[in-house]
């Protein structure tokens, strides 16, 4: 799951956290790709810009493709097919990336955050190379 914090200046020096419920804001879609990804899953963005949403979108892509899997891959076991050329997986790695792009982004305006916007990602091995690849 996503966790969001925006974070303000307390006292000059410190830092300090703003809790909050700010993962569950619901998915916009931005393509018809993603009209008809939210009529499969429909869920917050929090749900989709995580491991289970890397893997519900691969099952997404199989079911477009009309292909089935046996048992549902892990998103490291993702990561590692993209990486060996599997289009499906290198498809479903790609959109996670923009949707979650596009969901930091958001942040960005939400939060007025002109000091940045910092993403903690607990990923497999090689992650950069879809960071500098992602459109």
């Amino acid at each position: 799951m996503v966790g969001i914090a925006p974070i303000a200046a307390g006292d000059g020096v410190s830092w300090r956290p703003i809790p909050g419920e700010d993962g569950h804001v619901a998915f916009a879609p931005l393509d018809d790709f993603e009209v008809d990804l939210l009529r499969h899953i429909r869920v917050s963005v929090e749900r989709i810009v995580c491991g289970d949403g890397l893997v519900a979108l691969n099952g997404f892509l199989m079911a477009l493709s009309g292909k089935s899997l046996s048992s549902a891959p892990t998103a490291a076991a993702m990561a590692k097919s993209a990486l060996e050329d599997d289009s499906i997986a290198r498809d479903a790695v790609m959109r996670f990336l923009a949707i979650l792009r596009s969901f930091a982004g958001d942040c960005v305006l939400l939060f007025s955050a002109r000091g940045g916007v910092y993403l903690g990602v607990a990923s497999s091995h090689n992650s950069s190379r879809w960071w500098q690849t992602v459109r």
